[in-house]
C-alpha cells in the first residue's frame, strides 16, 4: 500500500507554507484493535442521539470502507464492513479517494490505484441491495483535494459524485449526505484574511451538504495569540465556527480532525488541548467529527456531552462563535433547552500565561463572570437544571486531563451513573460535582460515582446529596452542605475542607480529616480512622441531632495544642459511637439545647479507655441558663450530667485578727460559685467585687479573705 498524503497549512510571519505529512494506514489499522472485516482506520462519529435512539452506546462510530482503495467495492471485506455498520446501529457510511473514485471518466490517475467506476459500482450495490434489507447509505465522504489533479478536474469529481447519488432510484441512497475534505462555506479565511469565496460558491452549487473543515491541531496561524499552542487551538476553533456560521439549513458539520505530532516547525499538541478541541467544536455545533485516527483514546472529550445534545424535542442555541485570539483565551458553550428545563455546557480554554476570568452571556442562574481559570488550563462546566436531558447512562467528568465541574440546579435526582476518571495524566484533573444555583432546594445524586480519580463534591446554599453508592480509588473533599448517604467503598482519603458534610450512610475505609472550620455529623458509618485537626468539629446525629454518627476510630485534635469542638442535641439523643477515641489538646463540648432536662445524658461511647489526654482533654462549654451541668466518665462513656440549679450552703465563718474573715461552704457538684465583697449592703451585686470563683468538688470550699480592713464588710457567696 503506497502512503496517503495529508495537507495541512502552516503560516509562520506571512509566509504560506505547505506541508506534506505521511500516514501509514496500514500501521494505523494494525494498531487498533477492530475487527478483520475493518479495512480503514478512517472513522466518523456523531452523538448517540442522531443514530443510535434505541441503544445508546458510549460510543457511536463507522469505520468507513474506502470502494476501490484497498478492494473493489463489493468486496468480501467492504460489505461486511457496512453490514457491521448497520447491525450495531451506526451510520453507515463509505470514504472515496481521487485516484479511486473516477466519476467523470476512465483517467487512470498516478497509475497504480485507479480503478473506474468505485462510486457507481457501490451506489448500484446500496440501489439494488437487499441484504440485510433496508441498509442505507448514510454518508458518502470524499478527498477530491488538488494534491495530484488539478482544482478543476477535483471540483468535476465531485460534482459527478454528488449528480451520481442523487440520481439513485433508492431514496436510501439519494438522500445521503455528502461531503468533500476541506470543502465548508464561508467567504475569508480566518487565520490569514485571504479570500476563500470561490470555494464558498463551489460548496453551495455543488449539491454537496456536510462542510467538512479539516480543523487538525497541527494546522497553527502562529503569528495568531500569544503563544504557539494558544494559535494552534484557535485557528481551529474559528475553522469550525466559520463553518458553522455560513453553514445552509439542513446541512451536517462534520469536521476532519486527528493528533498533532511535533515535526519541523509544528508544535505539538498536549492531550487536554485535543480534548478541549474537541468539546469546543461539539459545543459550538458539530453533528460530529471525522478522524484519521489519531483521537480514538481521546474521544471521551465528544461521548461525555451526550447528555446535553441527547434529548427529545430539545432546542439548540449554540453560544459564543468568535474568540480573543489575542490574550489566548476563548470558550464554547451550548445551551439545550427542553420542556422540562435547560440545560449548559461551557469549555473555557486559558492558554495566556496568567489565571484569566471569562465573561459569560446573561442568563438566568449563571453568573456573568466566571471564577479564574489558571493560566494553561482547560476547564469544562456542565450546568444541569433538568435531569430528564440526560440522555446517556454515563456522565464523564476530568478525562485526560481536562478539568471538570457538573453543577445541578432545583430540587432534580441524577439517576444516571457518573464516572470521574483520570488515565494517569500530568497534571491531574479538577473534578467538581455541586450544587451551583442558590434558589433553597436540595439536588440528589441518585446514580452511582465510580472515582477512578478524586473529586470536589460542593453544596453552596442548596444540600447536595450523594445517595448513590460511590466506588473505585479516588478520594473525596467535601465544601459547603453536603450529604452522603449511599453505602460507599471508595478507596481514597476523605476530606471535609469546609462546611457540613453529614454522613447518613456509609463510608469506605479511608481515612477522614475534618479541617479548620469544617464539620462532619450524620447518623451513618464512619469506617476510616476519623481526625478532627484544630479548629475543625465533629457534630452528633444528623441535621436535626437525632440519631448516632459511628466512627471506628475517632482522634479529637492532632496536636497536644488542638483545640477542637463537639456538637450535641441532648434532648434529641445526638450521639457519637466509637471503638477507639483519643483527645489531643482540648476539645470543647458545645450544647445546642436551648434547655436541658435533669439527668445523666450520654455524649461519646468508646471501647477501653480514652487516649490522650482522657477526660481532661474534653471542656464543657456555655450550659442552658438555670441548669447546672458537668462531663464525667464512666469508663465506657463521655456523660453530661444535668441538674437544677442549688444555693451554696454556708458550713462556717470565723473573724481573723487584723480585720480579716475565713469562710467555708458547699454546693452541688459541678455548679460554679462565686465569693463577693462589698462595704455597702445596699448596692447592685454587679457593683460588689468578686474575690474568687470555682467550681463546687466533693468537698467544702474553705475560703479566706486575709486583706485587712479597717471598716465594716458583708461577704456574699453566689452560684452560678
Amino acid at each position: 500500500m503506497s502512503n496517503r498524503k495529508i495537507k495541512c497549512r502552516i503560516a509562520l510571519g506571512c509566509q504560506l507554507a505547505v506541508i506534506t505529512l505521511f500516514c501509514w494506514l496500514a500501521m494505523l489499522l494494525s494498531a487498533m484493535a477492530v475487527p478483520t472485516t475493518f479495512i480503514s482506520s478512517w472513522t466518523v462519529r456523531y452523538y448517540n442521539g442522531s443514530y443510535d435512539n434505541v441503544n445508546p452506546a458510549p460510543t457511536v462510530m463507522a469505520f468507513m470502507p474506502f470502494p476501490g482503495w484497498d478492494y473493489v467495492p463489493t468486496s468480501t471485506a467492504n460489505l461486511n464492513s457496512y453490514k457491521y455498520q448497520f447491525n450495531n446501529g451506526r451510520p453507515v457510511a463509505a470514504f472515496f479517494l481521487e485516484q479511486t473514485a473516477p466519476v467523470g471518466d476512465n483517467t487512470n490517475l498516478n497509475g497504480a490505484y485507479a480503478r473506474s467506476n468505485s462510486v457507481k459500482d457501490t451506489v448500484t450495490y446500496f440501489t439494488t441491495n437487499t441484504s440485510p434489507a433496508g441498509m442505507p447509505l448514510n454518508d458518502i465522504l470524499s478527498d477530491f483535494e488538488p494534491y495530484d489533479q488539478t482544482q478543476a478536474r477535483c471540483d468535476l469529481e465531485t460534482t459527478n459524485l454528488v449528480n451520481l447519488v442523487r440520481a439513485s432510484a433508492n431514496t436510501n441512497v439519494s438522500a445521503a449526505y455528502i461531503g468533500n475534505y476541506a470543502e465548508y462555506p464561508g467567504t475569508t479565511d480566518v487565520g490569514l484574511g485571504l479570500s476563500r469565496s470561490g470555494r464558498d460558491t463551489f460548496y453551495r452549487n455543488s449539491g454537496l451538504n456536510v462542510a467538512q473543515p479539516n480543523a487538525y491541531p497541527y494546522a497553527s496561524y502562529t503569528n495568531n495569540g500569544p503563544n504557539a499552542r494558544a494559535a494552534v487551538l484557535w485557528s481551529d476553533v474559528e475553522l469550525v465556527s466559520l463553518a458553522k456560521l455560513n453553514l445552509p439549513a439542513g446541512h451536517k458539520l462534520l469536521p476532519w480532525l486527528t493528533g498533532g505530532p511535533a515535526s519541523g516547525s509544528l508544535v505539538a499538541t498536549l492531550p487536554q488541548d485535543s480534548v478541549a478541541l474537541m468539546q469546543h467544536v461539539r459545543l459550538r455545533g458539530a453533528d460530529g467529527f471525522c478522524d484519521l485516527g489519531g483521537l480514538l483514546n481521546q474521544t471521551y472529550a465528544w461521548t461525555d456531552l451526550d447528555w446535553l445534545f441527547g434529548a427529545v424535542g430539545q432546542t439548540n442555541a449554540i453560544q459564543n462563535l468568535t474568540t480573543s485570539k489575542a490574550t489566548g483565551v476563548q470558550w464554547s458553550g451550548a445551551i439545550v433547552a427542553t420542556a422540562a428545563g435547560t440545560n449548559m455546557a461551557f469549555m473555557f480554554s486559558n492558554l495566556s500565561s496568567n489565571a484569566a476570568s471569562i465573561n459569560l452571556p446573561s442568563l438566568p442562574g449563571l453568573p456573568t463572570v466566571t471564577p479564574a481559570v489558571p493560566a494553561g488550563t482547560h476547564t469544562a462546566w456542565y450546568f444541569i437544571n433538568n435531569p430528564g436531558a440526560i440522555a446517556t447512562n454515563l456522565i464523564g467528568l476530568g478525562r485526560d486531563g481536562v478539568n471538570h465541574g457538573l453543577y445541578l440546579s432545583g430540587n432534580i435526582t441524577v439517576t444516571n451513573a457518573i464516572l470521574v476518571a483520570d488515565p494517569g495524566t500530568n497534571p491531574v484533573p479538577t473534578v467538581t460535582i455541586g450544587s451551583y444555583f442558590t434558589n433553597p432546594f436540595s439536588p440528589t445524586l441518585a446514580g452511582p460515582l465510580t472515582l477512578s480519580n478524586n473529586v470536589i463534591l460542593q453544596g453552596n446554599a442548596q444540600n447536595l446529596n450523594v445517595a448513590g453508592a460511590i466506588s473505585g480509588s479516588g478520594g473525596i473533599t467535601s465544601l459547603g452542605n453536603v450529604t452522603l448517604s449511599g453505602t460507599n467503598s471508595n478507596a481514597g482519603l476523605l476530606t471535609v475542607s469546609s462546611g457540613l458534610l453529614l454522613v447518613n450512610g456509609i463510608t469506605g475505609t479511608n481515612a477522614v480529616t475534618v479541617a479548620t472550620s469544617a464539620s462532619l455529623g450524620g447518623t451513618g458509618d464512619v469506617r476510616g480512622a476519623m481526625t478532627v485537626q484544630a479548629g475543625g468539629a465533629i457534630q452528633a446525629g444528623n441535621a436535626t441531632g437525632a440519631g448516632t454518627l459511628t466512627v471506628v476510630t475517632l482522634n479529637l485534635g492532632d496536636t497536644v495544642s488542638a483545640v477542637t469542638s463537639s456538637s450535641f442535641k441532648v434532648s434529641s439523643g445526638g450521639k457519637i459511637s466509637t471503638s477507639a477515641l483519643t483527645v489531643s489538646g482540648t476539645n470543647i463540648v458545645n450544647l445546642l439545647d436551648a434547655t436541658l432536662t435533669t439527668g445523666t445524658n450520654t455524649l461519646i461511647t468508646y471501647a477501653g479507655s480514652i487516649g490522650g489526654r482522657g477526660l481532661a482533654g474534653f471542656q464543657l462549654g456555655t450550659t442552658p441558663a438555670g441548669m447546672v451541668a458537668r462531663l464525667q466518665t464512666n469508663n465506657s462513656a463521655v456523660q453530661l450530667v444535668v441538674a437544677p440549679l442549688v444555693a451554696p450552703v454556708l458550713a462556717g465563718h470565723s473573724s481573723l485578727g487584723a480585720g480579716g474573715f475565713s469562710l467555708s461552704f458547699s454546693g452541688q457538684l459541678g455548679q460554679s460559685y462565686q465569693v463577693l465583697a462589698s462595704t455597702n449592703l445596699f448596692l447592685p451585686v454587679t457593683n460588689w467585687i468578686v474575690l474568687t470563683n470555682g467550681i463546687f468538688g466533693s468537698n467544702v470550699v474553705n475560703y479566706t479573705d486575709s486583706v485587712p480592713v479597717q471598716v465594716r464588710q458583708f461577704y456574699r457567696i453566689g452560684s452560678p
